[in-house]
């Protein structure tokens, strides 16, 4: 019976998804007016296909501070009641648990009664989400997990995520109390992930779920510890705090390279350089590879929206800066070329090959980073172990598209040229061939490689270093050549990135994107691709709607 009940709410919540969205808003009208009624901030709203109550986020967003906020408030509620509590890990990222004693369990779900159900936050089902109510509070009250969370929304745009980034609350107990013979205590035992002796498990703190660490937990490892979420402060058990081996703790940095193409200052000096530049492909110094469309400041309100991860940004740039950019911001630097150029009396130059290949010349930069451009964005929150394994190993994303065979010559486009540069020295040092490109995402790079890269090819480097226009002997260092090296060196492999790219050249494509984009949000990464320019601004106009509707908070890195 319990199956055929399942079965029968899949079933149920399968034919809601296909309704239509003006039908779900209103039958989530119907029931939502209570929801609506007990908590100020609450409004109705769209997420993946689905009506949705979500809470109006105010300042700067990051995803790691939801599950914070929303830990810092249930907390703050057990403190008013006198529960003690702990932190325990999550097996999600950007997700917490609430660990409290089986003992007080009347008081917590006494707790919930008065300040979650019916107020817009979720719980976790068999089939998914679903608002929170009294009903559902009876049902569950001997649960030992309640899994919650809400929908958060900006100032335009739908939903930009979900309860899957919330708080779990687990109910622990002793050891000692599942040897006791009962049915319930027999099944918690059978559920265990771990084998543990019955000695050890009647001294042993017991969870109700799958942790990184262990779901029982000796004396030992239940020593008074301490942790902070946003600016708090709260209690946990030491072995929440230990770096374990499946743990990412090295520093993360990004680094983007940028231009104002509409600085009038920069624009004259590069076209007093382009007379003497000789023959290029049309691509080398096309305008659109320029072109700012205040892509920057959303790139970076993606990182720090879904991506909190990264240590420090570094902000290439020929002595030009975002007028919308804090200068005193402690995570955020901008680099002129002339700090990271090894011969600065090749500058200026104007050709991105040229630059990256110099980008790990950068003062402080970790030895893990990712390399962006600024038409690069998150988007959906991702962990660092999107980008590199805990070993170190950087996660590389190949594409299906080839770069062609033959010499590299000036009817190739820039990109390919270099790839086929970069594959002539591959296949010298490591006997491959290389054919793929790579993916236009946040790459990850290890700087070791580079600076090995650099001394086994110092002649490469100096001259793409030199290359003031993208030439046809170029090397595209840190998009490719650092990723082939790295990974037959061993230090790198390939990873599984969720990638797409909107090209404005192609209208329709772009609104049919953008509104699968908005719609869905289920890509790691996008750019958008400015490479050939569509007759009009239509486009760009459909993109400036767009990313304001995607990135709508204004990030800690904005004035």
């Amino acid at each position: 019976m319990a199956g055929l009940n399942r079965f029968s709410r899949r079933v149920k919540a399968y034919t809601k998804r296909r309704l239509p969205t003006p039908v779900k808003t209103g039958l989530l009208r119907a029931t939502a007016e209570k929801h609506l009624r007990n908590r100020d901030g609450l409004e109705i709203s769209t997420f993946q296909l689905s009506s949705v109550i979500a809470r109006r986020w105010e300042g700067a967003f990051s995803i790691d501070a939801v599950p914070a906020t929303q830990i810092e408030e249930f907390t703050s509620l057990l403190k008013a009641q006198g529960v003690d509590y702990f932190i325990s890990r999550s097996n999600q990222a950007y997700h917490r648990s609430v660990g409290v004693h089986e003992r007080h369990r009347a008081t917590v779900l006494g707790i919930l009664r008065a300040s979650y159900c019916d107020r817009g936050y979720y719980i976790r089902q068999d089939t998914g989400y679903t608002l929170f109510t009294e009903n559902l509070l009876l049902k569950r009250r001997e649960d030992d997990v309640f899994r919650l969370g809400e929908y958060v929304i900006g100032e335009t745009g739908p939903a930009v995520t979900g309860p899957a980034h919330g708080f779990s609350i687990e109910f622990w107990c002793e050891g000692k109390t599942l040897l006791d013979g009962s049915e319930r205590s027999r099944k918690k035992l059978e559920n265990l992930r771990v084998v543990v002796p019955e000695d050890i498990l009647r001294e042993s703190l017991v969870g109700p779920q799958l942790n990184p660490v262990c779901e029982v937990l000796p004396p030992e490892a239940c020593k008074p510890a301490s942790i902070t979420l946003g600016n708090t402060v709260h209690p946990t058990l030491e072995a929440f705090t230990w770096d374990l081996a499946t743990d990412i703790s090295f520093p993360i940095d990004a680094v983007y390279t940028w231009v104002d193409g509409d600085d009038e200052e920069w624009a004259a000096k590069r076209n007093a350089y382009l007379g003497d530049s000789g023959r290029l492909n049309p691509d080398s110094a096309s305008k659109a590879r320029y072109t700012s469309r205040d892509e920057l400041r959303y790139s970076l309100r993606s990182l720090e929206m879904f991506a909190p991860f990264i240590r420090n940004v570094y902000i290439v740039t020929d002595g030009q800066r975002p007028s919308w950019l804090r200068s005193d911001h402690p995570r955020v630097r901008v680099v002129d070329h002339k700090e990271i150029f090894r011969d600065p009396s090749v500058l200026p130059v104007f050709n991105s090959h040229a630059i990256e290949s110099q980008l790990h010349h950068i003062d402080g930069l970790a030895e893990h980073y990712l390399y962006l451009n600024d038409d690069v964005f998150f988007g959906r929150p991702v962990a660092p172990t999107k980008f590199f394994h805990p070993n170190g190993l950087a996660k590389l994303n190949p594409s299906t598209y080839r770069f062609g065979l033959g010499a590299a010559g000036v009817e190739d486009q820039p990109v390919d040229a270099a790839a086929k540069q970069n594959s002539v020295l591959i296949k010298e040092r490591f006997g491959k061939v290389p054919t793929t490109k790579f993916k236009h995402t946040p790459i990850s790079q290890r700087r070791s490689v580079l600076e090995e890269m650099e001394k086994e090819y110092p002649d490469v480097f100096r001259r793409t270093a030199a290359s003031r226009f993208r030439h046809p002997e170029d090397h595209s260092i840190p998009s490719s050549l650092h990723n082939y090296y790295a990974m037959l060196s061993g230090r790198a492999v390939f990873g599984s990135l969720r990638y797409t790219y909107l090209n404005l050249a192609n209208l329709e494509a772009v609104q049919e994107r953008i509104h699968e984009l908005l719609t869905h949000r289920n890509y790691d990464s996008f750019c958008v691709n400015d490479t050939t320019p569509a007759e009009d601004d239509t486009s760009a106009r459909h993109i400036d709607r767009f990313l304001k509707d995607y990135f709508p908070f204004k990030s800690s890195f904005e004035k």
